[in-house]
């Protein structure tokens, strides 16, 4: 009798204890998933308050012209040359993906009077595609093991120290392609470290997403696929096929087939792109390592200038790769895919604009071995650890400080400055187009950072919650954006200390 009686009362030990251990499991992922909503509303709340309202260059033009024929008129049409966006290259067609244009349409619902010079709805939708990103990127973090206090400090950097900061107040396509990223990226790891069944459809669906906005993405972004190829074992792959080969394949299948329509409509081919007009006649013709060298070492353009906090993320690869080596494998094979491609382009840059544009990808393609090492020297202890720290804020106060300068100086005047032709003899044009060109990117005293010092000091702001008598709004904005900011934190950090006990 005393024998059934113990085991009676086992059972109901055992019980109790896998009750409390499902309510705490239930408990902290309630937490986790407040840490990343609030992270991502500080984020994206962060950003609203540096909104510029305006337009600036004729990638954002067509995009916002085809999303005001979506919204109004069902129509992939540029609208009535309203913006005179690329009138004469493509008839009538904008040669950009879809994606940013499918995210500002609503917006036109807002504001149907829109136009460059007032934008303020429209340019919305940096501060949504940039939450989203914040999003994917702590939820990537948790999925690694990361403190939760780390998660929210490595977020924060990638959202307000890094070039995501300037291009969330824009309507270029690269903070879309940033989105997409991050999801398929939260996709591998979760398919890797978890082995969950979500992580095939977020990688499908990231690199589908990202496609959206920049067709080249089915290779930059996709080459995370292969990816888990060489991380997997062939024969589970093999047996459970049938998990994820509809997660990855089918979001792609909707969108190459969308694709492949849509450049059949535009131009009359399915495999053609757009980029056959009078802008890009000359193609991928630039050297590779020339490049290289442009978008990560020139005084002008270096990535590392524009994005320092992100030199920290450098070390971080390597602690990435002893803890999660398939995740470190696959970002550094995204970051050397998407230089190495755009170093061959014919502006490696991107145009006109602050910093490589085209590499904004990887700042949340890096934040994530970021937090890896701000993880790893919070293990740290006596000196090493403090001087690690240090060296954290130091390259974070430059960070934000380089941020606040792109953000407050209309780019224009320092980079549309080169190229402008005004009182040359066209005889001379090309030459002195170069040089001022050459100047600009390869030269410390030509570079926009430097040039913008003076201007951020004594022109007007551009930012439109901080102009015109609205900077009330502006620090309004900004104080609820740390308030949220200070509660994820508060709430990580609670949740660390009782992961410890």
């Amino acid at each position: 009798m005393s024998g059934q009686v113990l085991e009676a009362t086992d059972a109901r030990s055992v019980d109790a204890e896998l009750t409390r251990t499902s309510e705490s499991t239930r408990r902290a992922r309630r937490l986790d998933g407040l840490v990343v909503f609030t992270i991502a509303a500080a984020c994206s709340v962060g950003s609203v308050a540096f909104q510029r309202g305006f337009l600036e260059s004729w990638d954002e033009n067509a995009l916002a012209s085809v999303a005001r024929n979506l919204w109004f008129h069902g129509s992939i049409r540029e609208c009535c040359n309203a913006f005179q966006a690329f009138p004469l290259d493509h008839s009538g067609y904008a040669k950009f993906g879809i994606g940013m244009s499918l995210v500002m349409a609503p917006l036109w619902g807002l504001d149907g009077s829109a136009g460059p010079s007032h934008a303020l709805w429209l340019t919305l939708s940096g501060p949504l595609l940039l939450a989203g990103a914040a999003a994917a990127i702590a939820r990537t973090g948790l999925v690694l093991g990361w403190r939760r206090s780390t998660v929210v400090i490595s977020t924060l950097a990638f959202a307000f120290a890094t070039m995501a900061a300037f291009y969330s107040a824009t309507a270029f396509a690269e903070p879309g392609v940033t989105f997409g990223a991050a999801i398929a990226l939260l996709g591998f790891a979760t398919w890797n470290v978890r082995g969950s069944r979500s992580g095939p459809w977020l990688l499908g669906g990231g690199v589908a997403l990202a496609a959206l906005f920049r067709p080249d993405s089915f290779v930059l972004v996709g080459i995370m696929i292969p990816g888990v190829l060489l991380f997997a074992r062939p024969g589970v792959l093999a047996r459970t096929w049938s998990r994820w080969v509809p997660g990855v394949v089918t979001p792609l299948v909707v969108v190459a087939a969308w694709t492949l329509v849509y450049n059949f409509v535009r131009f009359g081919s399915a495999f053609d792109f757009g980029y056959r007009g009078p802008y890009d006649t000359r193609g991928f013709s630039t050297p590779l390592l020339h490049g290289v060298a442009l978008q990560l070492v020139s005084p002008g353009k270096s990535f590392f200038l524009y994005s320092p906090i992100l030199l920290a993320a450098l070390p971080g690869l390597i602690w990435l790769w002893l803890k999660h080596r398939a995740v470190a494998a696959v970002i550094i094979g995204l970051c050397v895919a998407r230089v190495c491609f755009y170093a061959r382009w014919w502006t490696p840059t991107g145009g006109a604009s602050w910093g490589p544009r085209f590499l904004l990808p990887l700042c949340a393609l890096l934040a994530i071995p970021l937090g890896a090492a701000i993880d790893h020297v919070r293990d740290l202890a006596g000196a090493r650890r403090l001087v690690a720290t240090a060296s954290f804020i130091v390259l974070g106060a430059i960070s934000i400080a380089v941020q606040v300068l792109a953000l407050s100086t209309n780019y224009k005047i320092t980079e549309h400055a080169a190229a402008d032709s005004g009182g040359i003899p066209a005889a001379l044009v090309t030459k002195v187009v170069s040089e001022r060109t050459h100047h600009l990117n390869w030269t410390w005293d030509g570079s926009p950072l430097r040039r913008a010092l003076p201007l951020a000091q004594h022109e007007p702001s551009v930012l439109h919650w901080f102009g015109h008598g609205r900077w009330l709004t502006g620090t309004a904005l900004l104080l609820t954006a740390a308030a949220l900011a200070g509660i994820a934190l508060a709430a990580a950090l609670r949740a660390d200390r009782r992961a410890r006990v």
